[in-house]
């Protein structure tokens, strides 16, 4: 298995806790970061992680959940 073109992902400290954001390109070039978890129900607010190795572990799973994802799809 291999991973192409991954996207950036970093832990973020913001006033209410660590957010786990990937970087997004738009068509014309734009950078800009993303949330990756968000607040159930409202898509534009993103999760807040008590402390960043909750972040860390939190986006683990994500991630370990889109490779199972695109496992299953290919076999």
């Amino acid at each position: 298995m291999h991973l192409v073109n991954m996207p950036k992902v970093r832990v973020q400290k913001y006033s209410k806790g660590w957010v786990v954001e990937r970087q997004v390109k738009t068509w014309y070039g734009r950078k800009y970061w993303k949330h990756i978890e968000a607040v159930s129900g409202i898509d534009n607010q993103p999760w807040y992680y008590k402390t960043m190795d909750c972040a860390v572990d939190e986006a683990k799973k994500h991630f370990a959940w889109d490779l199972y994802q695109g496992h299953a799809r290919y076999t």
